[in-house]
């Protein structure tokens, strides 16, 4: 999904898939505190968004306010009663909470959405990291029950 194309569609920041990839976001939080040797350190970088580090929460929040956009422009769309955010990174409660957070600003901040659309309520998913993998093996079960 573009969702900015006036820096140019060439540009990966335009992209969703850029500007809400979770993978992103933690190199950026690294990067930000120095940890430059491992700028993979998914616990490194939300020890420091949990202490509020103010280098860590600019990241983290915009992260997260990107995702809302893409959660508003999705629901204008489809319509869901909720959104279900699975992968490792849906195990830090901080991740949900300002996710809701940040939806709820924008559309509070913006009478004409904020009037025709109601939140959908954004959860982790049960499964957590897993979901992916049950996801996997539902999708080759019904492969295997259509080839009997």
């Amino acid at each position: 999904m573009i969702t900015n194309a006036g820096i140019g569609t060439k540009n990966m920041a335009a992209y969703t898939g850029y500007t809400c990839s979770a993978v992103n976001m933690i190199k950026k939080v690294n990067l930000a505190l120095g940890n430059v040797t491992n700028v993979d350190d998914g616990v490194a970088a939300f020890k420091a968004i949990n202490e509020e580090d103010l280098r860590a929460l600019a990241i983290f929040k915009r992260y997260c306010r990107n995702v809302a956009i893409m959660i508003i422009n999705i629901q204008t769309v489809v319509n869901a009663s909720k959104f279900v955010i699975g992968g490792g990174i849906s195990a830090q409660p901080v991740l949900i909470e300002e996710i809701n957070n940040q939806l709820h600003k924008i559309l509070e901040n913006n009478l004409m959405i904020g009037k025709q659309m109601i939140a959908p309520p954004v959860v982790a998913a049960k499964y957590g990291n897993d979901a992916n993998l049950y996801g996997a093996l539902y999708a080759l079960l019904l492969e295997l029950k259509e080839k009997e």
